[in-house]
């Protein structure tokens, strides 16, 4: 008997363009500004290494890359890797306030290292004085974005994230920026805080803007994602990969920079990795997810999370064997496209 519920076919191809039908990452590809105090730890650097190789696979798109590190070697070092991994002209931004170290470590190394009196790496960066102020940077993309497409990773210091909120309407939009915040990103990922009670720590990228990380606690529109320290200081980066997968070429500005950060052989905590790998792999069961809350900095900028229903905030937890998991996914993400993987 004929189905009287069966569809027409003009109708079905009516219906199909409304399907997916374009290559890997093409449309759905998330759109991700990082932020970050690049040179301070290597971290930092295998970060922006997967962003990279994520994007060269089609997975995201990097709208752009902000500094809460005011220093000209931290964006030349951005730049290089940009470069290098296929990706020049990515959009930087750069704070204008100094927090935290400003000694910029591997990354002018990186910059200045030279071989026959030439510079290894080049970048695409026309000059240090043009990088235009992070704040302004962050506006320009989020106004420029479809609502509700971005997602932050942020994983330095709240410098730039609280001058945004702070921010008023301006040549890209008329929108102060906590409306602005609201309307065009779908949340923030974010490497901060210490929940850990058994391990007596104020984290690195609060107490160096203390009062920028609680006003971006208190005051964040959207869902942010905290991947504490404690999370990040079980994962941790084998120096071995960095000695076996990247030989092909004699030089490479993560290699490089891994081996000029530390004397070498050593195994790196991988705080900020753990932020871009929750964005992009979150459903992969790597990571646990804490109940709503919210996040209170005290007089000497340690964090507490107290649980409240409403709460926007959450954050990562994650077991031996998880960590395990995480750090080869680590190194095959990382390795993509250099040599076969390390297997554990």
């Amino acid at each position: 008997m004929k189905n009287k519920y069966v569809l027409p076919v003009w109708l079905l191809l009516f219906l199909l363009p409304s399907c997916h039908t374009s290559g890997p990452g093409e449309q759905y590809a998330p759109r991700i500004i990082f932020d970050t105090d690049m040179g301070n730890d290597i971290d930092d650097a295998l970060a922006l290494a997967m962003l990279n190789n994520y994007m060269s696979e089609g997975k995201l798109k990097l709208m752009g890359v902000i500094l809460s590190k005011k220093n000209r070697y931290s964006a030349e070092y951005v730049d290089i890797l940009n470069t290098w991994y296929g990706h020049p002209g990515i959009p930087l931004g750069m704070t204008r306030k100094n927090r935290g170290p400003q000694d910029p470590t591997y990354a002018k190394a990186i910059a200045e290292l030279k071989e026959n009196g030439e510079k290894v790496f080049q970048g695409s960066l026309t000059g240090y004085r043009n990088i235009p102020d992070g704040v302004s940077l962050y506006r320009k993309l989020l106004a420029g974005s479809p609502d509700t497409s971005l997602i932050v990773i942020c994983v330095g210091f709240s410098t730039n994230l609280s001058g945004l909120l702070n921010s008023g309407p301006d040549e890209y939009s008329t929108q102060n920026g906590k409306d602005l915040i609201r309307k065009k990103v779908k949340y923030l990922s974010m490497m901060a805080a210490n929940f850990d009670g058994s391990i007596q720590y104020r984290e690195f990228n609060v107490v160096n803007d203390c009062e920028a990380a609680g006003n971006v606690f208190d005051h964040w529109p959207t869902r942010i994602i905290i991947s504490p320290f404690e999370v990040g200081i079980q994962v941790k980066y084998p120096a071995s990969s960095i000695e076996h997968d990247f030989g092909k070429e004699k030089h490479h500005p993560l290699a490089d920079a891994y081996k000029s950060f530390m004397k070498m052989p050593y195994d790196r905590p991988c705080w900020d990795p753990t932020s871009v790998l929750y964005v992009m792999e979150k459903d992969s069961g790597f990571f646990s997810l804490s109940g709503p809350g919210i996040v209170r900095t005290d007089t000497v900028c340690a964090t507490h999370f107290v649980p409240e229903k409403d709460g926007k905030c959450r954050y990562l937890k994650t077991d031996s064997i998880q960590a395990k998991r995480i750090i080869h996914r680590l190194v095959e993400v990382v390795t993509t496209g250099e040599k076969s993987p390390v297997k554990n």
